[in-house]
Formats: structure tokens, sequence, C-alpha cells
């Protein structure tokens, strides 16, 4: 199995590795497949930081007896996009390996 940090850092001496083994090896899908991977685990952890902001919003308005249902739904929007975007890591990962 190959690290995808030494696939990041040095995919040439990857690619001639590979080479040299005589083992079949695209290293610009894998290269597209890791920074698909990484890029989604990128957008997840700022949404992860939007849902916390978003966690004490809420509280402050419940706290004020206010309607927190519009940010409660927003909410659970940003939720399933981070949904998706960690079955996309997945997927990209798994692909990877």
């Amino acid at each position: 199995m190959l690290d995808p940090k030494v696939v990041r850092t040095n995919p040439t001496i990857v690619a001639d590795a590979m080479r040299r083994r005589h083992k079949p090896f695209d290293i610009e899908a894998l290269t597209a497949l890791e920074e698909r991977r990484r890029g989604a685990l990128t957008k997840v952890e700022g949404l992860k930081a939007e849902l916390n902001a978003t966690s004490k919003l809420i509280a402050e308005l419940k706290r004020r007896k206010e309607d927190a249902g519009d940010t409660i739904a927003a909410m659970r929007r940003v939720g399933d996009e981070i949904k998706g975007l960690n079955e996309e890591a997945r997927v990209a990962e798994d692909e990877f390996l």
C-alpha cells in the first residue's frame, strides 16, 4: 500500500519505483484522487467549524427564547453536506488504495 503523503511529496520517485517493478502505474490519476480526497476533507473541516458556530448561535437564540427554526434547518443542510463530502473522501480513498 502506498502512503498518500509519499505520493504527494515525491510522485516522480514513486512512479519510477513502480516502473522498475514493472507495475502499471498512473501517477496523475493517483495524484488527482489524493487531491480530491484532501479537498473534500478540507471542506468538511470548514463546515464543521461552521456547525460549531451555528450550534452556539442556536443555543443563544434558545436562551433568549427566540425562534431558531431557520438556523436549525440550515444546520441540518450543512450536516447533510458534510455526510456527502465524507462519502466523497471515502470513495476517493478506496480508489486510491
